[in-house]
């Protein structure tokens, strides 16, 4: 993750002051958002990110800059995929909010299958079928919504659907039926992952 403070020329106040910026990149995803903090533009130096002269606006720009390190090591040690958008809810919602995935739970799901596997209670024609639906699940995500993963809160209706219709691109309505089947168990409780 690469972290950098920025004030840019093009929003320049009516006061003649900038507002404080900092630009998160994470793995060629970038996101820029607001500090809540504004300067002179001839006061920041570019360079060493500071402002001449405002220790307590520098002092809180590196808590925030320490904030956002101490989220992506938190997100490293819970195994938790790191990327803009787990870094941007960490740091909106905080840590109570479960920062769980689709494709996590359906990577846990896919253990428990093997494990079912060794056991000689299902097939390898089974788990196989999970794998694909998985990598469809995968395809669908990244081509829809250009990230790796999506959060499991945010499986919608509307997700569900549009899944069940990118998988009638490639298969019949019979095998999409059986995908979507296959990813009933992993929504949340309450969100509609029936179908037919």
């Amino acid at each position: 993750m690469k972290l950098r403070f920025i004030c840019r020329k093009v929003k320049v106040l009516k006061d003649g002051s900038v507002p404080i910026e900092l630009s998160i990149c994470v793995n060629s995803q970038r996101k820029v958002i607001s500090t809540g903090r504004k300067t002179l533009l001839a006061l920041f130096n570019s360079r060493t990110e500071q402002i001449k002269g405002d220790d307590e606006t520098n002092k809180y720009l590196s808590a925030l800059r320490a904030r956002f390190y101490a989220i992506e090591t938190s997100l490293l040690n819970s195994g938790v995929c790191v990327n803009i958008d787990t870094i941007m809810d960490v740091y909106k919602n905080g840590t109570q909010e479960i920062t769980i995935t689709i494709l996590q739970v359906f990577d846990m799901h896919l253990d428990y299958l093997r494990q079912r596997v060794e056991q000689g209670l299902i097939t390898n024609t089974t788990l196989n079928k999970y794998l694909i639906t998985r990598d469809y699940l995968a395809k669908y995500i990244k081509t829809t919504f250009n990230t790796d993963d999506v959060f499991i809160r945010n499986i919608t209706p509307s997700f569900v659907e549009r899944f069940y219709t990118y998988l009638l691109l490639y298969m019949t309505n019979n095998t999409a039926i059986q995908k979507m089947k296959q990813l009933n168990p992993h929504c949340k409780g309450n969100s509609p992952c029936n179908v037919g």
